[in-house]
């Protein structure tokens, strides 16, 4: 067993070359690439893969030209994030922290760096080159940290601390506040009008950091204390209706 682990071992950097961490890992249809999503490298195998590579299962080696063109230019926080990625049909979603896609300015405002907030946070990307799907551009005004996809009702549901949330034609400032939660319909993407008050008791600091969809019902988990008006802590399962 440990001469496998050992012939496993891709070099995950920051830009900086230091060694970076994983955060969201996903298999390919055939199981032969491992999708990874990191909280800052910027490097795989020598290779530019800022917060999202494909890798051989086994080996750890680079075999898909994966290369999502993501960056983020938050003065706060400039690094692409990944948190959550969800293999589904012919495409890759990825769910985490960054402002841009492939620029941002040919996407009519969505990822950019403007007053109303938008940021892009979750897209969809295809599997073998990384390219985004542009037509499909939902965003939110803060980072994305878990998703998941319920086939049924063609929804990507997606969990963070944002508190606005929106498809394409929608202005942050022209959208009602809902704390940490968003389902995105996954042919439009228009965010559904499905807006549960999940909140901490002083209305503060309630975020959502992981979602888990099956069965007809949505699990959430993360850091608050009520689901409308009811105490609920910590954790949550619901519907849509």
């Amino acid at each position: 067993a440990g001469n496998k682990l050992a012939a496993f071992a891709p070099s995950i950097l920051t830009a900086d070359g230091a060694q970076s961490s994983v955060r969201g890992l996903a298999l390919s249809a055939d199981g032969a690439t491992l999708y990874i999503g990191g909280g800052q490298f910027a490097t795989v195998n020598g290779k530019d893969r800022r917060g999202a590579a494909a890798i051989d299962r086994t080996t750890g080696q680079i075999t898909r030209p994966f290369a999502p063109d993501l960056s983020d230019t938050n003065p706060n926080d400039g690094v692409v994030q990944i948190y959550d990625i969800i293999p589904y049909g012919n495409a890759l979603y990825l769910c985490g922290d960054w402002w841009l896609t492939e620029g941002g300015v040919a996407n009519g405002g969505w990822g950019e760096e403007n007053s109303d907030g938008r940021q892009a946070n979750l897209g969809r990307f295809d599997p073998i080159t990384g390219k985004a799907d542009l037509s499909w551009t939902p965003w939110t005004n803060g980072g994305v940290q878990g998703c998941d996809i319920d086939p049924i009702a063609g929804l990507l549901v997606a969990v963070g601390h944002f508190d606005k949330f929106g498809g394409s034609a929608d202005l942050a400032d022209a959208v009602p506040v809902s704390k940490g939660l968003a389902a995105f319909d996954l042919q439009s993407s228009n965010p559904i009008d499905w807006r549960p008050g999940v909140k901490n008791a002083d209305n503060f600091d309630a975020q959502l950091w992981a979602a888990e969809v099956a069965g007809g019902r949505i699990a959430v988990g993360g850091q608050f204390e009520m689901l409308d008006s009811l105490d609920q802590e910590g954790a949550a399962s619901f519907s849509f209706n």
